[in-house]
This record gives structure tokens, sequence and C-alpha cells, in this order.
């Protein structure tokens, strides 16, 4: 039996969540573009959301009982999350979690909403928390001096990798160089070509991947 792809594994899983969902339910995910790992996100909550709608008085049992849906019905499950459990345990109900819950369902009412099911989004109408950024803190120079002197001159533990350091030391001290000196990316690097190196006049052209002919 083949080893199965981590994609077909994501949509194995998903597939429980889904077929649990009404018909009309299945047709979000039917017209999707979203990746698999996505799939597999997205089916659990709005799984969720239609088991706690089961706890409810609300029943939707055809596609125009969407309309039941308000802004009030979406906080009211909103609360809901914050003090629910799971097997004995306080669900992970942190604003980042809020946040992904009311945009995964947002994406789902707002694909019956461009088809003419629904009048409006109601999700797009909850209060959303504001995540705020948090951008990683960049090395110093003092660890980027340390690693790029360990690259160049230090030794790895066994016999078989130095034999490998010592053949590609000159090219990993370069490269690490290149890196650090003048900020570009990974991909940036392994993009590089011998002619957008230009020793002369010591400059390199970096060529953008998303954005063709700018460099």
């Amino acid at each position: 039996m083949d080893k199965l792809s981590k994609d077909e594994i994501a949509l194995r899983k998903a597939k429980k969540y889904i077929d649990a969902l009404p018909d009309y339910a299945r047709r979000f995910f039917n017209k999707t573009k979203l990746k698999p790992s996505s799939i597999h996100v997205y089916s659990i909550e709005i799984a969720a959301f239609f088991d706690y709608l089961g706890t409810t008085s609300i029943k939707l049992n055809k596609i125009s009982d969407l309309e039941k849906i308000t802004p009030e019905v979406l906080e009211d499950y909103v609360e809901y999350l914050k003090s629910a459990t799971k097997n004995g345990k306080k669900r992970n109900s942190s604003d980042r979690t809020i946040h992904r819950i009311i945009c995964i369902l947002s994406a789902f009412f707002d694909y019956y909403f461009q088809n003419g099911v629904i009048l409006y989004n109601p999700a797009s109408k909850v209060f959303r928390p504001v995540i705020p950024s948090n951008p990683k803190e960049g090395s110093s120079i003092q660890d980027n001096l340390k690693l790029l002197e360990y690259v160049e001159k230090g030794t790895l533990p066994n016999e078989h990798k130095k034999n490998q350091q010592k053949s590609l030391r000159n090219r990993d001290t370069a490269l690490l160089a290149l890196i650090i000196g003048t900020g570009i990316k990974i991909s940036e690097c392994v993009d590089l070509n011998i002619q957008d190196v230009d020793l002369e006049h010591r400059f390199i052209t970096i060529k953008s991947r998303n954005v063709p002919n700018n460099l």
C-alpha cells in the first residue's frame, strides 16, 4: 500500500467532519480553492459550529434556514467558546483562536452570500479580536559574527562531518557572509546565478519571485 501524502491525509481527516454536515453545507467545500491542510482546519471549525447549533433552538434543516444565523447568534457562539470544555479540559479560546474561527465562519457564510442564498454575511458584522503583530527580534551583530566565525573556522564533532565541512567550508562561509552582509532572503540567495554577481562593481542583482522583471 502506497504511503499517503500530507495532502491526502489532511483530506481524509477532513472528510469525516464534512460528511457530518448537511448537504447544503458541503457545497462550500466542493467549491473551495483552499489547500488540503486548510480544508481540514475549516471542516473542524464549521462542524463544531453546527454541533453547537444542535444544542440550541436554531434548526438549519434546509439551505434557506441559514438566514436564521444573525450576528447575535455568532456572538453567542463566541461567548460559548470562551467557556467551552473539550474532554473535560477548558478549550483554548485565546483572542487569536477566536479571530481565526470568526474568519473561517466569515468565509463560509460569504460563499452563500455571494451565491444569493443569504442577504448578507452575518460574520462580517461580528467583532474580531485585534491580534497584535509580534515581529521576531533579529539576531545581533555579535551573534552573526560568532556564527560566521564558526562556519569559517569551527570544527564539527565527527570525522565524516569534518570531511564534508572541509570541502564545503569556503562555499558556506561565502553564502553566509552574503546573507548576513546584504540581508537577502535564503530563497533569493538560492536563485542567484553567476551572471547576477558583478565583482568589478561590487554588486549583485536580485530578482523578485513574486513580481516578474522586478529587480
